[in-house]
């Protein structure tokens, strides 16, 4: 009993010693070093909370043995964290470094209009990983304020538990405060569909489909944009028209897929989307210095349609690998803007199965810059093409597009070409043919000479997929630049990736003095296409030509027929 009762105080003194060895203790200070004061600290499981003093160091004591969480909460000009802490004895964490930070604030609204209180604001960083920002929900009045580290980051409105609302998703370099004004997160319906194989209709699971504006091609961002175990996908999306990918995952044998022209009004099921088996090609792109990354690399048909792919450029060992079904193709491969190399285009090579294509070569060329000026001032998009001259073959040029100051930096190859020059659909700037020897690098001014008309198409819902004998909707404009009525024909065709074309009509018109005409959504009812066209990449041109067969002006939209 006597031992018992000296026993009992001696262990009292050494669990109380031991639990005050059990301590954290540490600095916060800028990325140059310099302590940060004013951090209010705070531990899960009862830890506590801690402030920094002037020299940024902070100490818990007594703590236990065990992992914590800590909330870290510093003055305004600090981005807040959140992280994980081991105890284990007396702990000192060294330095916990905080980088800059500044608010991105804005107010969130609903479909009618009215504050959206509860909405959940994210923070995503450049590496997709989502920031620690406290007290992220919207208030009463729908308004928010986050504080995030500097740096290109992604800034997403959750709509509320429970609330079928499209949400807001944008990304933006932050160097200063950012008030984003008022986000209206739109009313969204479910659609949903299932993936499948197109030939043995067993469902695909990992796809990632992905939603854009049929128009614009503005993403939406999905909470769940992957197929399940059974192929099946549900997607948020307001009324419109709209875009979808289909994105098998890495591994999977099937082709990326596309379709247009997604009409929401409702809650919409699209059925079956079926995937063509795939095979992967794989090759490799290089320079005279090596390996060229960042090469965009498309895989086209013998007749020139382009494949829908993703993930097709280059990495920094210059290797490219895409999956496409089973043909004939050669390969186009455009190197980046400041690579100071031209492009190239592959012979045509038949493919039953995966393989390692024969690796493709770039060559260096020289610069040509174009300051391309037309009736009213710099030509934006003005388009550049080399031909060459004796078999009229496409060189791929690089940086072939004028900027919004009417400049070309473009990379070509040196030789005798034949070149054009066109502006923007819809241009008053007549187009330039000339033939040209390029010997080294130049720098010329271009003016373009005004067309007599124009015709300009736009497509009214973007790229459309309609049935055989379908309607397109087009925006069009016809215009006469002259002060004389001009007696032209009015021409419309369909045009198919091989250059084969089919008309669809004529129509002599005759164009008054100064006529200047638009319409919105005008309705083109095309016949029938040939069976061996349908899901391809198709064009439908409007064309002013004089009775003689001139051509004044074209224009086209792209479509396609399912």
């Amino acid at each position: 009993m006597h031992t018992r009762t000296l026993f009992g105080p001696c262990a009292a003194l050494l669990f109380a010693a031991l639990a005050a060895a059990q301590s954290l203790t540490g600095i916060v200070a800028s990325p140059q070093g310099a302590p940060i004061a004013g951090v209010t600290i705070t531990l899960n499981n009862n830890g506590g909370t801690r402030v920094t003093n002037a020299l940024g160091a902070f100490t818990f004591s007594p703590l236990q043995n065990r992992i914590y969480t800590a909330t870290v909460l510093p003055p305004a000009a600090w981005a807040p964290r959140l992280l994980t802490i081991t105890v284990q004895g007396v702990t000192n964490m060294g330095t916990l470094v905080l980088q800059p930070g500044v608010q991105v604030s804005g107010t969130a609204h609903g479909p009618t209009g009215l504050p959206l209180a509860n909405a959940n604001v994210d923070a995503i960083d450049a590496n997709d990983v989502t920031l620690f920002t406290p007290n992220d929900g919207t208030d009463v009045n729908g308004n928010f304020a986050v504080t995030v580290p500097l740096g290109v980051t992604k800034v997403r409105v959750n709509p509320p538990t429970g609330q079928l609302l499209v949400r807001y998703e944008t990304t933006i370099d932050i160097t200063v405060p950012v008030n984003l004004g008022v986000i209206t997160l739109a009313q969204a319906f479910n659609v949903s569909g299932v993936v499948v194989d197109s030939n043995s209709g067993l469902p695909i699971s990992g796809v990632t489909v992905a939603a854009f504006d049929n128009r614009t091609l503005a993403p939406f961002s999905e909470v769940n944009p992957t197929t399940g175990t059974l192929g099946n996908f549900t997607l948020q999306l307001p009324i419109g028209v709209h875009r979808l990918e289909f994105d098998p995952p890495t591994g999977n044998a099937h082709a990326a897929s596309v379709k247009h022209s997604v009409l929401v009004l409702s809650t919409t099921n699209l059925g079956t989307i079926g995937l063509k088996p795939a095979i992967t090609l794989t090759g490799t792109v290089s320079g005279p210095g090596g390996p060229v990354t960042n090469c965009d690399v498309d895989v086209e048909t013998t007749e020139g349609m382009k494949m829908f792919t993703l993930h097709d450029n280059t990495n920094a060992s210059g290797v490219f690998s895409i999956r496409v079904p089973a043909g004939t193709y050669r390969f186009r491969v455009d190197p980046p803007p400041t690579s100071g190399l031209y492009g190239t285009r592959t012979g045509t090579q038949a493919f039953a199965v995966s393989t390692t294509v024969p690796p493709i070569a770039l060559q260096a060329g020289v610069s040509l810059q174009l300051d391309v000026s037309g009736p009213n001032g710099p030509e934006v998009n003005a388009d550049l093409d080399f031909f060459d001259v004796a078999t009229g073959a496409p060189i791929i040029i690089v940086g072939d597009k004028s900027n919004a100051a009417g400049a070309i930096h473009a990379t070509v190859p040196t030789g005798l070409f034949d070149v054009a020059l066109d502006a923007a659909q819809g241009s008053t700037a007549a187009p330039l043919r000339v033939q040209s020897a390029i010997a080294g690098p130049q720098a010329t001014q271009v003016v373009l000479a005004q067309k007599q008309a124009v015709v300009d198409l736009h497509p009214s819902y973007g790229i459309q997929s309609i049935g055989q004998g379908g309607t397109l909707f087009v925006d069009a404009r016809l215009r006469n630049l002259t002060p004389a009525t001009i007696p032209m024909l009015l021409e419309v065709s369909i045009r198919f990736p091989s250059g084969a074309e089919q008309l669809v009509g004529v129509l002599p018109l005759d164009l008054f003095a100064s006529f200047d005409f638009s319409l919105t959504q005008f309705e083109v009812t095309l016949p029938p296409v040939p069976a061996s066209e349908v899901g391809k990449d198709l064009r439908c041109y409007v064309r002013m030509r004089n009775p003689d067969q001139t051509l004044l002006d074209q224009a086209y939209v792209e479509f396609v027929v399912e």
